[in-house]
């Protein structure tokens, strides 16, 4: 079952190569039909509005609103409750590596988790608060052995911001959401109950907010950027808006399956 899973999760998504030949292959089977081949011509219809539809900005940023549990950032000292702690989700990240040179990367959703942690970060500091942000994330590349964990990448981009590094704490062995509470659970054992502000994108923020509270803690959601600020077209289909898309579908399908093995709160 579990192998079935993590098929799943790495090769039906939007992004994949995978999804789009199985797409094509069921056409081509349909065209290769007398009988089927009128419709044929509505199923490649239907693909390619279904593709244009989910890769404009304007449909991926209205499904976001949909499903993002109407969270937003914490604006004020008094949102997050006295918490000082900042706990920022991992998203993906890349390492290249050639000989004993290595170099580790954000992935697009992970960056946009950096910069908000790093500015919630910022926003708590006070006379009296020293807050710590705390990075979550193993190796995400299962196929490379030597892919480092997400929380170097993120930490590199953290210190890029300004962010010093006595305020870092990583954690490197979660590879799922469920992991990143548990782990977190045990590096904040004994104070469970205390308030703490949880870093994720808004496609994520439902069910890791859910995992978190599911296993004893207390979050306090402050979702990150969907996207860079900037104009965009609207309409115009777009590798981002296709990501915004691709998380919503695969987050949907996470939650049905973490609420089936009883890890999300009720």
């Amino acid at each position: 079952m579990q192998t079935f899973v993590e098929f799943l999760k790495q090769s039906m998504r939007l992004g994949s190569v995978d999804v789009w030949l199985f797409a094509l292959l069921v056409g081509i089977v349909l065209l290769s039909w007398r009988r089927s081949r009128s419709w044929a011509r509505a199923y490649f219809g239907v693909v390619l509005a279904t593709l244009w539809l989910l890769s404009t900005p304007a449909v991926a940023e209205w499904l976001a609103g949909l499903t993002d549990g109407d969270y937003v950032p914490i604006r004020r000292v008094e949102d997050a409750r006295g918490a000082t702690t900042v706990v920022v989700l991992g998203g993906g990240s890349y390492t290249y590596h050639v000989g004993r040179f290595f170099l580790s990367e954000t992935a697009g959703w992970t960056a946009f988790r950096v910069i908000e942690g790093a500015r919630v970060f910022r926003f708590l500091i006070g006379p009296t608060s020293s807050p710590k942000l705390i990075l979550m994330g193993g190796p995400t590349q299962r196929h490379d052995p030597a892919a480092r964990p997400e929380s170097d990448a993120m930490g590199g981009a953290m210190l890029a911001l300004g962010v010093p590094l006595d305020a870092l704490v990583f954690e490197n062995r979660s590879k799922t959401t469920r992991e990143q509470a548990l782990e977190f659970k045990r590096m904040f054992a004994g104070h469970e109950s205390e308030p703490f502000v949880l870093v994720t994108s808004p496609t994520h923020m439902v069910r890791s907010m859910g995992a978190f509270r599911a296993v004893g803690l207390n979050p306090i959601a402050s979702p990150s950027a969907l996207a860079s600020d900037g104009d965009r077209q609207r309409w115009q289909p777009s590798d981002d808006a296709l990501m915004i898309a691709d998380s919503i579908i695969y987050d949907s399908a996470a939650r049905v399956y973490y609420w089936t093995r009883g890890w999300l709160a009720k």
